[in-house]
């Protein structure tokens, strides 16, 4: 969830201001390339169960610091 809402809200928005605002339209593009939804998906969990502890550490400064910015 964290990773979903940073990359649409601090990213993507920012990369594609006029494009989907969640991730429903990623699905249906990665969809309509032929992309394998499941090995992607089990990539993805891998990923972020190897960082968890850095994904917590970063929720963690955003919810106090109020932004992901700086060290």
């Amino acid at each position: 969830m964290l990773a979903a809402k940073i990359w649409i809200t601090d990213f993507r928005a920012i990369e594609f201001p006029h494009g989907a605002t969640g991730c429903a339209q990623d699905h249906r593009d990665a969809t309509a390339t032929g992309a394998d939804l499941r090995q992607a998906t089990k990539l993805v969990t891998e990923i972020l169960r190897e960082n968890h502890d850095a994904i917590i550490k970063l929720a963690d400064k955003i919810d106090t610091d109020g932004h992901w910015f700086g060290q």
